[in-house]
């Protein structure tokens, strides 16, 4: 009931549509003295004077946005006379093109379809969609997957089957809704334990940070006047990971969220110093430590992500830095600071300024 309550006040304010910055509610973080300071974010008069001993890089974080963070990492962390360490303030981190540029998920499925890496059996194969070519793309891959893996790029058959996974999950994502297209990309992790669903991620991760941020052309044969297209490169965000460091170090408590696979963000909430128990990703059922395919509640997209964060702790985050209208919801719960990383969608933009939300240019790869 509890956390219904919470929930539709969540959506309640995200429909307030105009509404402007107000300072927190909940005694916990209301301050004497308030006044606005940098990006329009009201903070004390006695924070505006504090020496900050820690800071952010500079980074290409516009300066008043750099100062905002820093501002309220020091008003609301560890040396603050109200700070409580078994209630500490919490931060909530988006994942995919945000903490790092290019899609984690997207990534792993891409290298799992190229190296043959899915633990087939007849129910994996359940898991791809009839209607989208299961019985051609599996009639393909049992043609080359007997042959060594050094003839594979150059059989038919291969560039058939892997063409066909990736346009099958394309085409598929095009007919229905994003929730349901990320669902279907952590089910594929079917007959793998979550420990090897992070390890693959992290060599996956590891391969594409060397690679060249671009997009590649997938063609069943030279001929192909359609080939599906995909990103390729996977890079840190410094700015991000060095947010999360001033974060930690001010003694906040630090989460990452995102619709990927929960074991796959697990392997980077340890890279950015975040404990792997503040994470929250799209969650499955395990029988004999083996994923099952079956999907927990709630999956962490617009509203899942407040209903997530309920569910974990009870309460708001003090910050949230979101990147796109699926965090709308999020951005929207709770007081606080909120930090949008403007990826060039301008009605979510314009919906940001109209909140008071800061708004900061999303950091692309270098």
């Amino acid at each position: 009931m509890r956390k219904t309550f919470v929930l539709c006040a969540a959506l309640i304010a995200c429909a307030a549509d105009g509404l402007a910055y107000r300072p927190p509610k909940n005694p916990r973080y209301k301050r004497r003295g308030e006044s606005a300071g940098p990006g329009g974010v009201r903070v004390s008069t006695a924070a505006l004077n504090v020496t900050l001993i820690d800071r952010l890089e500079a980074g290409r974080w516009k300066p008043d946005i750099k100062l905002a963070l820093e501002i309220f990492a020091a008003e609301h962390g560890k040396d603050d006379a109200r700070y409580d360490p078994d209630r500490p303030p919490v931060a909530a981190l988006v994942f995919d093109d945000a903490a790092i540029n290019g899609d984690l998920g997207e990534i792993v499925f891409e290298r799992l379809v190229e190296r043959a890496e899915f633990r087939f059996d007849d129910d994996w194969w359940k898991l791809v969609p009839l209607a989208y070519g299961r019985q051609r793309i599996r009639a393909a891959y049992e043609q080359f997957v007997g042959l060594p893996t050094t003839v594979w790029g150059a059989q038919p058959t291969y560039r058939q089957y892997v063409k066909g996974m990736i346009q099958s999950y394309q085409d598929s994502c095009r007919k229905v809704d994003r929730k349901d297209c990320r669902i279907y990309l952590a089910r594929l992790f079917k007959g793998f334990t979550r420990d090897e669903v992070l390890s693959y991620g992290k060599k996956a991760f590891d391969d594409e940070e060397i690679r060249p941020v671009a997009s590649e052309q997938v063609r069943e044969s030279p001929e192909d006047p359609s080939p599906a297209v995909l990103r390729r490169g996977l890079r840190e965000v410094p700015e991000v990971r060095d947010l999360a460091r001033l974060l930690l170090s001010a003694g906040f408590d630090v989460w990452i969220i995102d619709l990927d696979a929960q074991p796959l963000l697990t392997a980077f909430a340890v890279s950015y110093g975040i404990d792997p128990t503040r994470v929250i990703g799209i969650r499955q059922v395990q029988f004999r430590d083996k994923l099952t395919g079956k999907v927990e509640e709630p999956v962490p997209i617009r509203s899942g992500k407040v209903d997530a964060f309920v569910s974990a702790l009870g309460r708001p985050p003090a910050l949230v830095v979101g990147a796109s209208a699926e965090d709308r919801e999020l951005l929207c719960y709770g007081t606080g600071l909120r930090l949008v990383l403007d990826r060039g969608d301008k009605v979510f933009r314009d919906y940001a300024s109209r909140r008071g939300w800061l708004i900061q240019p999303a950091f692309g790869p270098r």
